[in-house]
């Protein structure tokens, strides 16, 4: 009970983070709505707040289901109901908002991606420039009759960096509107130079002594150069090195104290590692206190533990489950239990794979419980990493086919084609179909036409399954029936069974001795309501001629953002009954669909 409680606090106040976080967002949104017209930097700033809250909706229902998978409470149950529908609408309108601007500034004249593309073209170009000079120095290296092994070095971090900067600058083809195969392939190229030039770096490196450079003594006398493990200040890291510098250092007795600080202090990097033994001499006497001042600060069993522990927490979500991503969660999550283990301490086997199970997409939470429906109970994380490591092996499987078939232009297009997760309602922005308006205000048969054509689950909206098979607990707001709130079509009255005596049944809803079991039939129409900021949305009236207001439900009021003004009504009913009432009155324009 007490790690529920801990679980439901935890999930809880994340949550409230994510909210707070999208709350802000409003007013960013306010400011792009306000402006008269709208530059190129500000479509940047539209499109990274797109990214942003459907980043930012996904970690919401992460948190939300699990909040939702501890409690048991019916009230508890049915007040997290009424927040997730609460943050839906709110979703839905600011994406709403933010497409009404994008589409504004679509639908004037302008050349398709002249102003994104010349900056990535020149990285490229300048990785290249690079990339020509390592290759450069590297066949002057092998020409040499002794290798510079300090050269080489230098040049695998180069190649480190640049691998970097090639990474930042594919992902940023990958966010682009349109399919650029140039860039992509020019990617993939430069990708593949710095693999070839890493491994000459590192046969060349294997094949040479290590004692070529040395180092300098205190004494003056140069020291033969011993391969140690540098470390950075990271305190996960500090176990592996310690075990490498007490056996490469530490534990020679030929090496004096003054030659030991001086291999530890070559092996602390720049930063807060190095700054724990600055002040301290080089005298010989003082490595005792250097050792001593870097055990109290990083040989903290507790706080490591904590440090891998947070790490694994804090580990990237799937957002595409492409291979890439699920080889970076099993890697990720195995290397710290790994850590773990090394320091004798045993994870909870269910908790570790509650908290991966958290990371998946929803197609590959639904795989994964139909791997382990044969287990009762929750399967230990080793079942998850092995289901993780398979499903990896067969995505990159099928990706690397998919490379190798036909030219390189035409099977990376058909690989994003594949993966690619442009609406299928509007066909323009790449967001889900549960947060596109343009899907929301299509006809009812149209809507059921997109679902089938391609695939999509009837209730949650996504892909992958049926709603019989659905792992979402979500039901429709009107009917609770097991599909989709949007795509909830009402009975029409005209269709409805008619009373057999009309007039009665006009006298019994007129009287108060009309019998409880007739059937009463009241006009209704579906409107399309435009508030003064411009939002639209449907909505259903009931229609009735002899009333001298109209009314609104509050939450339809809240949903169109309508400004509202206390007003005292005094309401007459049948049979002369008066009441008296406040309430809030609102504008807004009504057109009939």
């Amino acid at each position: 009970m007490v790690d529920k409680a801990l679980l439901l606090t935890s999930a809880r106040r994340r949550r409230g983070v994510v909210k707070a976080s999208i709350t802000r967002l409003e007013g960013r949104i306010e400011v792009l709505e306000l402006k008269r017209e709208l530059l190129h930097a500000d479509q940047l700033t539209i499109r990274r707040l797109l990214k942003k809250i459907e980043d930012q909706d996904a970690k919401f229902k992460k948190y939300h289901f699990a909040i939702v998978e501890i409690l048991e409470d019916e009230e508890e149950l049915e007040k997290e109901q009424s927040t997730f529908d609460d943050h839906d609408d709110r979703i839905a309108d600011y994406i709403g908002r933010l497409q009404v601007l994008v589409k504004d500034k679509e639908d004037e004249p302008r050349t398709p991606s002249v102003a994104s593309t010349p900056p990535l073209g020149k990285q490229l170009d300048r990785i290249s420039r690079k990339i020509t000079g390592v290759q450069e120095d590297v066949g002057s290296a092998q020409t040499k009759t002794e290798v510079d092994r300090c050269l080489l070095q230098q040049l695998d971090e180069q190649i480190s960096s640049l691998k970097r900067d090639l990474s930042s600058v594919g992902e940023r083809i990958a966010l682009l509107e349109e399919d650029r195969p140039d860039l992509s392939n020019l990617e993939d190229a430069l990708d593949k130079t710095l693999f070839k030039l890493s491994l000459q770096i590192k046969r060349l490196l294997n094949n040479t002594p290590s004692s070529a450079p040395s180092i300098p003594s205190s004494s003056g006398v140069k020291l033969p150069r011993i391969d140690v493990p540098t470390f950075d200040g990271n305190i996960m890291n500090w176990v592996v090195f310690w075990e490498q510098f007490e056996a490469a250092i530490h534990s020679k007795h030929q090496l004096s104290n003054a030659d030991k600080l001086t291999y530890l202090r070559h092996a602390l990097k720049e930063g807060a590692a190095r700054h724990v033994i600055e002040g301290l001499s080089q005298a010989g006497d003082n490595y005792p206190e250097a050792i001593d001042c870097l055990r109290k600060r990083y040989d903290r069993p507790r706080l490591i533990h904590r440090a891998h522990v947070q790490a694994i927490l804090n580990a990237s979500p799937l957002k595409t489950g492409s291979g890439k991503e699920l080889r970076r969660l099993h890697d990720t999550v195995n290397q710290h239990l790994r850590a773990l283990k090394a320091m004798e301490y045993d994870p909870s086997g269910p908790f570790i794979t509650s908290i991966l199970e958290l990371k998946l997409t929803e197609d590959i939470l639904f795989k994964w419980q139909r791997h382990s429906h044969e287990s009762g109970k929750v399967p230990h994380y080793q079942d998850m990493l092995d289901f993780l490591d398979l499903r990896a092996q067969s995505t990159e499987s099928v990706e690397y086919k998919i490379e190798r078939k036909g030219n390189p232009a035409q099977h990376r297009a058909s690989y994003v084609t594949s993966t690619d997760n442009t609406c299928v309602a509007c066909r323009k922005g790449k967001h889900p179909l549960y947060t596109c308006q343009v899907f929301k205000l299509l006809p009812h048969e149209r809507q059921v036409s997109i679902l089938k054509g391609n695939g999509y689950c009837f209730n949650c909206l996504n892909k992958g399954h049926i709603s019989k098979q659905c792992p979402s607990s979500q039901r429709c707001r009107k009917c609770s029936m097991q599909h989709h709130t949007w795509i909830h079509i009402e009975p029409d009255p005209d269709t409805r069974k008619p009373a057999k005596e009309p007039s009665k049944a006009v006298t019994s809803h007129t009287s108060q001795v009309a019998s409880p079991h007739q059937q009463v039939l009241l006009m209704t129409c579906q409107l399309r309501i435009v508030t003064t900021s411009g939002y639209v949305t449907k909505a259903r009236a009931l229609l009735d001629s002899a009333s001298s207001t109209s009314f609104i439900t509050e939450r339809l009021a809240q949903h169109l953002r309508l400004p509202r003004s206390p007003r005292a009504l005094q309401i007459s009913g049948i049979g002369g009954v008066d009441t008296h009432l406040s309430s809030r009155g609102s504008c807004a324009s009504i057109i009939p669909t």
